[in-house]
């Protein structure tokens, strides 16, 4: 589930430095792929699942894409919070894992108003900031990568 999400992170963060295109998921996800570590996990999961939106199959432009891939990243942060709170409810977790744990609930619990804020960057049309934003994903990624191994 967490590489799912980190799909989409990569996905939205070139997605905000793109132009439009004709197949614009098929296009949006070849963009996303390319600095991308796992770009074929990437790739069919951004083709697998923006269709699937109820509102995939309508956007014609990156900005259509925009608020989908946010919903989606919404949905993925609230499963990821939730997978993280069963694991934390489980009495064998050591100290060391479920300090770890914290810390990856703490992250997640920000998503929400993160999203809505890079949502507010996207309305405003400040694309750097949404960028900056959406990296910001990145490096979270990276620390709940740390946290569950």
């Amino acid at each position: 589930m967490m590489n799912s999400y980190t799909c989409f992170l990569a996905f939205f963060f070139i997605l905000l430095v793109s132009v439009s295109c004709n197949n614009i998921i098929q296009e949006a996800c070849n963009k996303a792929v390319k600095s991308d570590s796992q770009p074929k996990e990437t790739f069919n999961f951004c083709v697998g699942s923006l269709p699937k939106h109820p509102k995939g199959e309508t956007a014609r432009s990156y900005d259509d894409l925009a608020p989908i891939t946010l919903h989606i990243m919404k949905s993925a942060a609230k499963h990821v919070s939730f997978i993280i709170s069963k694991m934390m409810k489980t009495k064998n977790v050591g100290i060391h894992t479920r300090a770890g744990l914290e810390v990856c609930a703490q992250l997640y619990s920000l998503a929400d108003s993160d999203v809505q804020r890079i949502n507010g960057y996207l309305k405003a049309k400040d694309y750097f900031s949404a960028k900056t934003g959406a990296s910001g994903w990145l490096l979270v990624r990276s620390l709940v990568k740390m946290c569950v191994q």
